[in-house]
């Protein structure tokens, strides 16, 4: 018994002060706490280190970029890649510099384009001998689910520190499996989450949108599982890039940026033509709204959708023979192959789905949206 008011509260004190620490007893002090219990108000706020790029990217996090094909989603993850490599602010935010590390898993050709026409709009001329930024190519197709701890490992190998960025472009060239699958995109989950947790790094996925151009292609899971995700349009002049964020856990979505791709000259091929790439330049243009875009009919529209897919799942480039009559550096499919897709879309009998795949292809390429030669069909980016 307690003599006092005064002595009852010390004694109460003392008793919710034993009660909120977990017991020590004898079995819990032998065995190795795996999972260890943090005390809430143990746990600083974290002030220093929060981001990459203020407002845009986390600097420990998983985040999804994605767009329609053709929309200048590469180019713009390159270009914010490049843009902490380099430690330079983006579009007025401060950035984190670190090194990065691109899986170019599309379109590998045209990298060392890209970088020379980066370097020559944002590193001054005057400069002779440019510093050689950390930013390191990985120009090949990765099995990411069955090979996330040999790049993990093969990074450490050949990097002295680790990266602060890595880019995985796309999730559809980096996934061997299906993208509306739950269990393969659970596992590609998990391997992109690997890579974070091993450099403590922001990994960042570049992904297409689907038949439905308001939201990213595959399944619902992966939207659920990522700390941002930013979406890329492209007004129907083809020039001006639009990037927005959608969702961020830990900070405000309030990030909207317009670009506008610049051809630049890097060099001289072999025949004396001029080698050109894009560099992605901020500007206060506003892309039109779509409304100003003639509108297709729904057949069309989900034909065009049909053949978006085939490229961005089956696309290969141009056959030999076709140098001259196909642009340069496009992807296509086989026109059975286009139309396999989009069979598989529509709704109806067979025979209403031949006669759309009969006129819709004649229309599409008067309209400038797709271009054809013999049996390869490609978009043109209208």
């Amino acid at each position: 018994m307690t003599d006092s008011p005064d002595e009852f509260l010390m004694a109460a004190g003392q008793v919710m002060a034993m009660s909120s620490k977990p017991a020590a007893n004898a079995e819990t002090q032998r065995r190795k706490v795996t999972f260890r219990l943090i005390l809430l108000d143990d746990i600083a706020v974290k002030a220093e280190g929060r981001y990459l790029v203020k407002g845009v990217l986390p600097s420990e996090g998983l985040v999804l970029l994605w767009g329609a094909p053709k929309t200048g989603k590469s180019f713009w993850a390159t270009d914010i890649a490049l843009h902490i490599a380099a430690g330079f602010k983006y579009r007025g935010r401060r950035t984190r510099q670190g090194s990065v590390v691109y899986i170019f898993a599309e379109g590998a050709s045209g990298i060392g384009a890209r970088r020379e026409a980066w370097q020559r709009h944002y590193i001054p001329n005057t400069l002779s001998e440019p510093a050689k930024l950390p930013f390191y190519a990985l120009p090949v197709r990765v099995d990411l689910i069955n090979q996330y701890q040999v790049l993990i490992d093969d990074i450490r190998a050949q990097m002295s520190e680790f990266p602060a960025l890595v880019v995985i472009d796309t999730l559809n060239r980096t996934l061997v499996g299906s993208e509306s699958n739950d269990e393969d995109m659970a596992d590609y989950i998990r391997a992109a989450d690997a890579i974070k947790d091993a450099f403590k790094c922001c990994t960042m996925v570049v992904h297409h949108s689907g038949i439905d151009a308001n939201r990213y292609r595959g399944h619902s899971s992966l939207g659920g599982a990522v700390d941002a995700q930013i979406a890329i349009k492209r007004n129907r002049d083809e020039n001006i890039v639009s990037a927005k964020t959608e969702q961020m856990k830990e900070g405000p979505e309030d990030f909207e940026s317009n670009s506008r791709l610049e051809v630049i000259e890097v060099d001289i091929d072999e025949d004396g033509d001029p080698i050109t790439s894009c560099v992605v330049v901020a500007t206060d243009e506003t892309p039109r709204p779509d409304e100003d875009a003639p509108r297709l009919s729904a057949k069309d529209q989900l034909a065009l959708n049909a053949l978006r897919t085939a490229i961005a799942e089956a696309g290969m480039p141009p056959p030999s023979a076709a140098i001259n009559h196909v642009p340069a550096g496009v992807r296509g499919v086989p026109f059975e192959l286009w139309r396999k897709y989009a069979y598989d879309l529509a709704t109806g009998t067979q025979d209403s789905k031949k006669k759309m795949m009969q006129r819709t292809p004649e229309r599409l390429q008067l309209a400038g949206h797709i271009g054809t030669w013999q049996d390869f069909t490609w978009i043109t980016g209208r």
